[in-house]
């Protein structure tokens, strides 16, 4: 009966070491009740054993007497009266203990229905704990695989945070490679724009001069008629000076071929200038299909430039205090960085937006969590309701001691069983609550990234503006020796120009005007297709952070729609096993029950046959 019992009420497993300390106090308690409640039934069994084993000697005694006193007293009738009245309450007796037994058996009997009943009870409930062990061994199976499966999960997004991370780094060495390119080409621009002005001051510190010379040529116009009177005294040093006048000629007209291969030499500079600049800005837009893909990691840097051109647009102040020529180029930088200044508020504006959508989505994620524990307090629920009808079936049975021994003992291996499955599904939440919390330090570190990629533009813009400094105090000398320069060939042209004067005034002027028109056109050239290029940017990135706005709503729609589904397969899949489990443990009660009937019937036929062996020896 024993190795029956060990067999049907396989061991618990080491999860049952994990119910509240109370739970155990309680079923202790009870089962020691019962046992007490045993022993207290086996000592009045004992007694009342006891007692028809003295009614036994006792009639053996009366017996022996009554033998005595035939012998003695053979001719006393009174004592046979005695003796007769002894026999008869002798056989009232037997007549009591008679009904006193067919009462006992009708007891048996009662008792052996009730056995029946709990030896099926036991059969269902045994089925039922082997279907639930087949099934808990599925089911950590499948758990295994389940983190099998998670495990996989988390190698591939390392693998992708990996990737994405090598790819920020390398958008971020070719945004400053391309923000310097950048840089280079704007400084180019400017001194360009420099060499430009002094260009033209020049020229106009030019016809200055050349009106002091008309002035100086009207004079000696009067002092010429003046010395026409002389000329006919001169003729004969005419020979002289006219070979003396050739030679003049011919090194002004070197002198004017020097200045022409000068000036022919400055164009081809500035063409290949201009010709590097177009193939620098051409590479330019090339890149900018590029930095396309990079546009929403420059989003996260829109906040920072704001700062940096404010302090930019102070440093702009505080060098117009100190420099009042550059006042105008600084007007329309601040003009230019004022409406950059407008565009990048609009896009800060965007993310603000996008901000609150994502907030919306963690809310919504909170929303589902919360859905989620109040489904498992109507689980814990049903599962106190449960263990409070076991406890009720338990209080019904109490009285009968012997028969709700194993049930006490099966009960709590159910309730075990129970509380393992909710154990394995607070477990699968633990999971997800715990795959939540990475997905939001991930976050989390993406921000951090961010926060660094930032500081590191901030560090090298304030890298540039240092270049920036040292480049301006290089012009600064290239511009004091061009000055030099050029006052030392303003003297030596003096010279020559006193003497080729009347000349080459006109054709000057013709070919200033000429090169300042041509200047102008390119300049104007090369600011239109600047600001198309730019425009033409701009609205491609645009369109792009469109698309890219689209794409990542429905991304999330898409994962949305992935979990619930998932949600909703898994808690289906709970419930019908919950269901399949039930059912068997059903089966497997009734079925065990109907064993333990048959031994009961078997014991109970022994016991009759036994108890009328005894009878008959009565």
């Amino acid at each position: 009966m024993s190795t029956a019992m060990e067999a049907a009420n396989p061991r618990p497993s080491p999860d049952t070491g994990e119910k509240p300390v109370d739970e155990q106090a309680s079923v202790n308690t009870d089962l020691e009740m019962a046992h007490v409640k045993l022993r207290r039934a086996t000592e009045q069994i004992n007694l009342l054993e006891g007692k028809l084993q003295q009614a036994v000697n006792e009639n053996a005694k009366l017996k022996v007497k009554q033998t005595e006193d035939s012998k003695l007293w053979q001719g006393l009738d009174w004592k046979l009266s005695s003796t007769k009245t002894l026999c008869d309450q002798l056989t009232e007796t037997l007549q009591q203990l008679a009904s006193q037994t067919e009462k006992a058996e009708e007891d048996k009997k009662f008792f052996e229905e009730m056995l029946g009943k709990n030896s099926k009870d036991l059969d269902e409930f045994n089925c039922l704990l082997g279907d639930l062990s087949t099934k808990l061994e599925d089911a950590e199976q499948k758990i295994i695989s389940g983190r099998q499966e998670m495990l996989q999960i988390k190698q591939e997004k390392e693998e992708m945070d990996q990737r994405y991370k090598e790819r920020l780094y390398s958008n971020d060495t070719t945004i400053k490679e391309k923000d310097s390119l950048i840089k280079q080409l704007e400084g180019s621009v400017e001194e360009n724009k420099s060499r430009l002005i002094c260009i033209d001051s020049r020229l106009q510190c030019m016809e200055q001069e050349l009106k002091l010379k008309d002035d100086d040529n009207k004079d000696l116009k009067e002092l010429l008629s003046s010395f026409m009177v002389k000329v006919t005294e001169l003729d004969k040093e005419h020979s002289s000076v006219s070979s003396h006048v050739s030679r003049l000629i011919s090194s002004f007209e070197r002198f004017y071929e020097m200045a022409q291969e000068e000036k022919m030499l400055m164009a081809r500079s500035s063409k290949d200038k201009f010709e590097h600049l177009q193939s620098q800005y051409v590479d330019l837009t090339s890149e900018n299909s590029a930095l396309k893909t990079e546009i929403e990691e420059l989003k996260s840097r829109l906040i920072e430039l704001q700062r940096t051109q404010e302090i930019v647009m102070v440093q702009h102040v505080e060098e117009c205090q100190v420099a009042e020529d550059k006042i105008r180029r600084l007007e329309s930088e601040a003009e230019v960085s004022a409406s950059n200044i407008n565009k990048l508020e609009k896009l800060a504006s965007k993310l603000q937006g996008r901000i609150q959508k994502l907030l919306e989505d963690s809310t919504l994620a909170e929303n589902h969590k919360q859905k989620f524990l109040q489904k498992i307090l109507n689980l814990e629920s049903d599962n106190q309701e449960l263990l409070g009808q076991v406890q009720s079936i338990m209080e019904e049975k109490s009285n009968n001691a012997e028969s709700l021994q194993g049930e006490i003992t099966k009960r709590d291996q159910q309730v075990n069983t129970l509380e393992n499955q909710i154990n394995q599904l607070r477990s699968v939440l633990d999971e997800k609550e715990q795959f939540y919390h990475c997905s939001v330090e991930r976050e989390k570190t993406l921000e951090d990234q961010k926060l660094q990629v930032e500081a590191s533009l901030s560090s090298t813009e304030c890298q540039l503006s240092e270049a920036k400094r040292q480049y301006d105090l290089m012009l600064e000398g290239e511009k004091i020796e061009l000055s030099k320069q050029l006052k030392e060939l303003s003297l030596k042209n003096d010279k020559v120009i006193n003497e080729i004067r009347k000349k080459y005034e006109l054709e000057k002027i013709e070919i200033t005007n000429a090169e300042k028109e041509k200047a102008e056109k390119l300049i104007r050239e090369i600011e239109n297709k600047c600001n198309e290029k730019i425009s033409q940017n701009k609205y491609d990135s645009e369109r792009y952070l469109i698309w890219l706005n689209e794409e990542h709503g429905t991304m999330v729609a898409r994962i949305q729609q992935d979990n619930e589904h998932k949600e909703s397969t898994l808690w289906a899949y709970h419930k019908e096993e919950l269901q399949r489990i039930q059912s068997r443990a059903e089966i497997e009660l009734r079925e065990r029950l109907s064993l333990l009937r048959k031994e009961h019937e078997l014991q109970i036929k022994s016991l009759r046959m036994h108890h009328e062996e005894e009878c008959q020896r009565m």
